[in-house]
């Protein structure tokens, strides 16, 4: 006789992530929400409904790892101090990955049903990486999350980076590199 588990009591946990529970209430897998096609961006849904389900980056993320407030004002300032100095601000200083990420996972696990528009998260990553999405044509999946590792890893704080969600997704850039390190 085969014993019966209630999939509803089974935590996912990443090393030193909060507990992602598996299923909610009404037997659904939390952090499984539809996400809006913004234009030849299944690629982008695609990784971003995997990354956001991996117990490590989305408990990283729901224990607040990466802090958005602080993130925004820390930019606001390092944005100020471009325009007083006469220069374009960098646009890392303008748009966040890590800050665009941490909404995506808070909206995949708010319990809502309505599906996600990542928007936002795909203009900042225009901003950083344009070359990824030169002439609106069809995009590699392995291309873009190796590039969203380097992307995100590069906004974090090194306090942030120490707590390393990412690692765990195989492997990021050292500090200051600006590309991606292949497994």
């Amino acid at each position: 006789q085969a014993a019966t588990i209630d999939i509803s009591k089974i935590n996912v946990v990443g090393n030193g992530a909060a507990p992602l529970a598996s299923v909610n209430s009404h037997g659904v897998p939390r952090g499984l929400r539809g996400m809006a096609n913004l234009g030849n961006t299944c690629f982008l849904s695609t990784v971003l409904h995997a990354v956001v389900r991996a117990p490590t980056v989305g408990g990283f993320f729901l224990k607040d790892g990466h802090n958005r407030e602080l993130c925004t004002a820390k930019r606001d300032v390092a944005v100020a101090e471009a325009v007083n100095a006469g220069v374009l601000p960098a646009p890392e200083d303008e748009h966040c990955l890590a800050c665009e990420l941490d909404a995506i996972v808070a909206g995949a696990y708010s319990g809502s049903a309505d599906p996600l528009v990542p928007s936002n998260f795909l203009h900042s990553w225009w901003m950083q990486s344009p070359e990824h999405l030169a002439k609106h044509k069809q995009h590699d999946a392995h291309e873009f999350f190796l590039s969203l590792v380097a992307a995100v890893h590069a906004n974090l704080s090194p306090s942030e980076r120490a707590g390393g969600a990412f690692p765990a997704l195989g492997g990021a850039p050292p500090v200051g590199s600006k590309g991606p390190v292949s497994p």
